[in-house]
């Protein structure tokens, strides 16, 4: 990334870190709590197209991205798989 892209609005907008989750099927319902998570908190987004939760989020710490998707991923993981929480395998690596 150049320094245009990296500051730009439309680019990483001066922050150093960015996430997407995908989740699917997901339901109006997730997509309202994850919503209600985000409230107008900077650097976060989430959209469903069909059944296809879109979350994504910037941050300049990594370690508040991760948070955050943790707590995206509590919301949806019971709707999309029917399971409990538990965090995935590959954020233990």
């Amino acid at each position: 990334l150049d320094a245009k892209a990296f500051a730009a609005r439309w680019g990483m907008q001066g922050f150093s870190a960015c996430g997407t989750l995908f989740a699917t099927p997901a339901s109006a319902a997730s997509l309202a709590a994850v919503q209600a998570l985000i409230g107008d908190a900077e650097g976060r987004g989430v959209t469903r197209i069909d059944n296809l939760l879109v979350c994504r989020a910037l941050d300049s710490r990594s370690d508040r991205l991760r948070g955050f998707f943790e707590q995206v991923w509590a919301i949806v993981r019971p709707d999309t798989l029917q399971r409990g929480v538990c965090a995935p395998r590959i954020w233990a690596t």
